[in-house]
């Protein structure tokens, strides 16, 4: 009997988030020792590779999620693939996820739901990728305008002020965001009565970005310097 296509897209797309969070691992560890080791060149380089391998795992990501087996029916993946890009998509997804919860949850509250879902997909998924899309061109110092015709002083600026930090809290964001909307769509009257009900998903995601708002490279940089490992290997050395 011949494999689900939709299994085997499912499968693949797992293999491929599994690989990309490997080197994920491996990036942040080189971008702490660029930290460490005051090298703002490698520092920038791998700055910008790290953004590069977020956008691919979000990707890879949203792929998994959306075949996710017992999930999407065929008509409804279908309905989200054919959106224009990333962004659309996502808004597509949430709206049929929270579809699901109509029988459940009364409207307003899917209302606020949605609302909410997409604010924090927008800040944390679709906003740094106009950027990637400008490294992924070859711009990796100056931008230019979607034309090609001048430089975008605004998109410099974003580019410079990409920081390590923050794409590592969108990884851990993307991954609650995901996990909250898969929970969805395999058991909606499940996800309601554990969930929405004793505790609230997207508040939690909501309550993690307030606490770590102030996280950036500074203040990393200074936990790494300061660390009793880092100045056991200094003394040694």
């Amino acid at each position: 009997m011949a494999e689900n296509p939709n299994l085997r897209i499912y499968r693949a797309a797992t293999e491929n988030v599994r690989e990309l969070k490997k080197n994920e691992k491996i990036l942040n560890k080189m971008i702490n020792f660029a930290i460490k080791s005051h090298n703002n060149q490698e520092l920038h380089t791998l700055t910008n590779l790290y953004l590069l391998l977020y956008s691919t795992y979000a990707e890879a990501s949203f792929l998994k999620l959306i075949y996710t087996p017992y999930g999407f029916s065929d008509e409804e993946i279908h309905n989200i693939n054919q959106r224009r890009n990333l962004e659309a998509k996502w808004e597509k997804c949430i709206e049929l996820c929270l579809k699901k919860l109509e029988n459940e949850v009364n409207k307003g509250d899917i209302q606020n739901k949605n609302k909410r879902l997409k604010k924090l997909v927008e800040a944390n998924i679709i906003q740094n990728s106009q950027i990637r899309n400008k490294i992924a061109h070859g711009q990796w110092h100056t931008c230019l305008n979607s034309s090609n015709t001048k430089v975008s002083e605004e998109n410099t600026d974003k580019l410079k002020s990409i920081d390590a930090v923050k794409i590592s809290l969108q990884f851990e964001i993307y991954e609650k965001i995901q996990q909250c909307i898969e929970d969805i769509i395999e058991s909606p009257k499940t996800h309601y009565r554990d969930y929405y009900v004793s505790m609230d998903q997207i508040e939690k995601i909501e309550s993690t970005i307030l606490c770590k708002k102030d996280w950036n490279l500074k203040s990393k940089r200074e936990k790494l310097l300061n660390s009793q490992k880092f100045k056991n290997i200094k003394q040694y050395h």
